[in-house]
């Protein structure tokens, strides 16, 4: 019986990877899985916005945003955790692909 249990339960012994929900101007631009390291250049601005993914993690690479408030927040690894770049109106956030996690809402003045 413990075999079967296993079977159609393993998925929450190995919880899925996050991936990261990329938005401009509150529309969902890119879906990025974190399952492999690489940069992702966004050639929406000029300069581009680099993006640098590593596996169950994502930041901020390259920006010329003023105050750089987005290159100084880092990696991130959590579900719920986000990355903010007002001036170009950028939200990176992350989901859990295992459940339905609600997105992070912003409203700026």
């Amino acid at each position: 019986m413990i075999p079967i249990y296993v079977l159609f339960h393993q998925r929450d012994f190995f919880p899925a990877r996050p991936v990261a929900v990329l938005e401009v101007a509150g529309a969902v631009r890119y879906t990025i899985p974190l399952n492999e390291e690489r940069q992702i250049i966004l050639n929406d601005w000029n300069p581009p916005v680099v993006l640098q993914v590593k596996p169950g993690k994502i930041r901020i690479l390259k920006n010329d945003c003023p105050q750089h408030i987005c290159l100084h927040t880092g990696y991130i690894s959590e579900s719920g955790q986000s990355i903010i770049c007002v001036p170009k109106k950028i939200l990176i956030y992350l989901k859990n692909g295992k459940h339905k996690d609600k997105a992070v809402t912003t409203v700026t003045g």
